[in-house]
């Protein structure tokens, strides 16, 4: 049971509901201040008659006990006993709840139950996950009960919760679960799970949940469904599985509860640290070694639950890279069942329990600090995908480097494991790699992979002469070819099409006319033959424009028959055009004739013939349309033009310039901008981080408050006792300090000494009296030096007797704090005396 600010009242709440004899243990984890002593163990004492017991050393669960977490400790239960240790000082530290419904789970599984009461912040959070990860049972305080509702509504918040009750209901909830089979559940499953009826009422479950859900969980281990069945089933107190199973028909919001409780997932950053050391080792460095430049290196992740072990291989991945100083160039695809996990993994939030595993040098360099989490930087969630994808239906993703299939096979039949196999088989590239889980192995399906490490579940696929996806996992229509056929088909139709490619060149190189490729803005994109009369090179900045490069007498030509190719879609020719400045004079026709793209985009070309006048076209050209020529006046309107255009090209390009250089300029501003965000977020942390010491010490003084409180009303408890004792008893007593000055006198006494309430704290030889003794001072002094009684009979002025007892005032731990003097009235019995004599 976890409690903070508040858990106090619920703490008395719960245990004033619990019956003594549930045989359960209850460990109860408060918030507590580290240097305060506390008194929960005997306040809690008060409301329950079971044993209640501060923890002080390694201790054995019993029963109907009541263990109580001391102030400043840590406590772990392991093999049933419970340990403390010293409390972490790094400011990640899990918080104490968590890290006891951590170990709680790890140590009972299924029969561990964790209890969320009132608090602030979220601690206990963490530990709910971790409990339902294990199977086990989850309540949380109803937050509207609670004086502090943010622990509970922060555990309620992670989706794990079962049951969210009042404190006193939970206790009556438990009380109902020791009652009935909530410990016998293993034995039942044992012995009813193979009757018939009970046969035929698994399947209808897992028909309905299929119906429900859309997916199948026939294939998975019949053992750990029919837990996971069997605790909804006590969760709801159905009293049987057939009971069960119509709840499941007619709610349709127990299908999504029972899928939920069906796909906890066991993941954690570094789980496993030595086989993700191996995994960085053996495999990563082969895959950067063997990458070729263009292509990423894949990676696949079925079953990614909420993405703790994407993003650690991803931080693998990238540190490979920089410790190489290349581009981290990699994609990760990873999918899951569960679309809450997915899409708290593609959110990439964690908690500060759940990075504990992560150094403090991956933490400050792949996270940033969000409040009291940590979000995975953009860097590694632009390389990651994920998606929501059953791998035993969906069509598996293809030509992988790597494929992490970690703790998914302990979930499933043999058959289901062999099926998962062969797509992994299939998916993963023949130089890839196979990683597994700890408790995995590849069993009969060894022809499929080669063991690169066995202790470390690191496999190869080997080279088979046919590589098949599984036909049954194939959805919707498309080619069934084989792959290894179609891959030597291609590098077939590749060679032959290089050999034509080949030939076609030479005949062009021989007989083809000078001609160009271009493209719609006149960038020249391929050369054919000669082109040196009719193109050169121009000075000044260097350019792939046809124009530009064309001789003068064929510029105005050459754009008119471009425009109008590309305008009319049609091939279009010059007249002859001659060319006199050139070392040989003679005229050329130009031909353009629009082409398709070679790649079907939607790019336009056209090829430019240069043929000389009086040769025959080697290329008939069709339906041409003709070219007028420009007269005199018109060439100079167009050269005048050109010239502007140059002029204002010149102009755009000091206009670039100037761009460019006021770019760079914000460019510079920004980064002087990031450095200003970068300190603020700094700052911000710091904040952050005071903000948590001040909530955690704040939660202590609550805490120490409510224990002050209980004391108090004790105080006030024994203060009203002792007023009515002295009272009843009619004894004059009055009670001094160490140097004998008035601390407190009761009312009997004021019939002979000369007392008011504002007398407290003068002198007591400053007090006047009634008595017929004068010695009381020195009584006094000689009790305080001598530490012994006084006893002595004294008469009053009206003839009264009194016995006056001085005795020493001792405090609880038995110190001399003053001195205490009583006054019997024996007046009829010393007349009795005095008349007998």
């Amino acid at each position: 049971m976890g409690a903070s600010a508040g858990g106090l009242t619920a703490l008395r709440h719960f245990f004033e509901a619990v019956s003594d004899d549930t045989g359960m243990a209850f460990v109860v984890v408060q918030h507590l201040a580290p240097n305060q002593e506390s008194n929960l163990a005997a306040i809690l004492q008060r409301f329950t008659r079971m044993v209640v017991i501060e923890l002080t050393e390694k201790t054995s669960l019993a029963p109907n006990h009541v263990y109580i977490i001391p102030p400043n400790a840590a406590l772990t239960l392991k093999a049933g006993m419970l340990h403390l240790s010293e409390p972490s000082e790094d400011r990640r530290s899990i918080s104490s709840v968590d890290h006891f419904f951590q170990s709680l789970a790890e140590d009972l599984h299924e029969c561990a139950i964790g209890v969320v009461l009132s608090g602030t912040r979220r601690d206990g959070s963490n530990g709910v996950i971790a409990i339902k990860e294990r199977g086990g049972l989850t309540f949380a305080q109803a937050p509207e009960d609670a004086e502090y509702p943010s622990m509970p509504q922060c555990a309620i918040d992670t989706g794990r919760v079962d049951l969210i009750l009042t404190a006193g209901d939970i206790a009556r909830r438990l009380v109902s679960f020791a009652a009935g089979d909530f410990s016998h559940e293993r034995a039942a499953d044992d012995r009813e799970d193979h009757l018939p009826e009970s046969e035929a009422v698994y399947r209808g479950i897992i028909a309905q949940l299929h119906r429900s859900t859309g997916h199948d969980f026939s294939h998975y281990k019949r053992a750990t469904m029919s837990r996971r069945i069997d605790r909804r089933r006590q969760i709801l107190q159905q009293p049987n599985l057939a009971a069960y199973l119509s709840c499941l028909r007619s709610d349709r919001n127990e299908a999504s509860a029972l899928f939920n409780a069906v796909l906890i997932g066991v993941t954690a950053f570094f789980r496993d640290p030595e086989a993700f050391e191996a995994l960085q080792d053996e495999l990563i460095v082969k895959l950067f070694d063997a990458k070729e430049d263009e292509e990423p290196i894949r990676v696949w992740i079925p079953a990614c639950s909420t993405g703790e072990e994407v993003y650690t291989i991803a931080m693998l991945l990238w540190e490979e890279a920089s410790r190489r100083k290349v581009v981290a160039d990699f994609k990760i695809f990873a999918t899951d069942l569960d679309a809450r996990a997915v899409e708290s993994a593609r959110r990439g939030v964690y908690s500060a329990a759940a990075c504990a595993n992560i150094s403090s040098a991956r933490l400050s360099r792949f996270f940033t600090a969000e409040g009291g989490d940590y979000r995975v930087v953009k860097e590694l969630r632009d390389r990651t995908l994920f998606a929501v994808h059953d791998i035993l239906k969906d069509p598996p993703f293809g030509r992988q480097h790597l494929m992490s299939c970690r703790n998914l096979l302990i979930y499933l039949d043999d058959e289901a494991q062999r099926k998962v196999l062969e797509i992994a088989h299939y998916a993963v590239r023949p130089e890839g790699f196979l990683f597994l889980g700890a408790s995995e192995f590849i069993g009969s399906s060894k022809e499929y992979f080669s063991t690169i490490s066995s202790a470390h579940r690191l496999y190869r696929p080997k080279s088979l002469s046919r590589r098949r996806l599984p036909l049954n996992n194939i959805t919707g229509s498309g080619s069934t070819q084989d792959p290894v056929h179609a891959e030597s088909s291609r590098f077939a139709f590749q060679q032959s099409a290089t050999v034509d490619r080949l030939h076609n060149e030479l005949l062009a190189a021989r007989y083809a006319p000078a001609s160009v490729l271009i493209d719609r803005s006149g960038a020249i994109c391929h050369i054919v033959g000669d082109v040196s009369p009719y193109l050169r090179m121009a000075p000044g900045h260097l350019t792939a424009d046809i124009l530009h490069m064309a001789h003068p007498d064929l510029r105005l030509r050459l754009r008119t028959a471009m425009g109008t190719a590309f305008e009319r879609k049609g091939n279009t020719t010059t007249s002859p055009i001659h060319l006199a400045e050139s070392a040989k004079p003679h005229s050329v026709r130009i031909y353009v004739q629009p082409v398709g793209a070679p790649d079907e985009s939607s790019h336009e070309y056209a090829m430019v013939i240069f043929e000389p006048e009086g040769e025959n076209a080697p290329f008939s050209i069709q339906e041409t349309i003709e070219i007028a020529d420009a007269d005199a006046s018109m060439q100079a309107v167009v050269e005048r033009l050109e010239q502007e255009n140059e002029k204002t090209r010149r102009t755009l390009d000091r206009t670039i310039e100037r761009y460019e250089t006021t770019t760079e300029e914000l460019k510079t501003s920004n980064e002087e901008l990031l450095t200003i965000n970068e300190e603020l977020q700094s700052t911000s942390e710091e904040l952050e981080t005071s903000k948590e010491e001040l909530q955690s010490t704040n939660e202590e003084l609550i805490t120490v408050n409510e224990e002050l409180s209980h004391k108090l009303t004790e105080l006030d408890d024994v203060n009203n006792d002792l007023k009515n004792l002295l009272s009843a008893t009619n004894i004059g007593t009055i009670f001094l300090d160490r140097k004998l000055n008035l601390r407190r006198f009761t009312a009997p006494i004021q019939s002979y000494f000369n007392l008011l309430s504002v007398d407290l704290g003068r002198p007591f030889d400053h007090i006047t009296h009634r008595l017929e003794y004068n010695g009381m001072i020195d009584d006094a002094r000689a009790v305080l030096k001598d530490l012994r009684a006084i006893e002595r009979t004294v008469r009053s002025d009206e003839g009264k007797w009194f016995i006056m007892r001085l005795l020493p005032y001792r405090t609880i731990d038995d110190r001399i704090d003053g001195v205490v003097i009583t006054f019997f009235d024996i007046t009829d019995r010393e007349e009795v005396s005095r008349r007998s004599i």
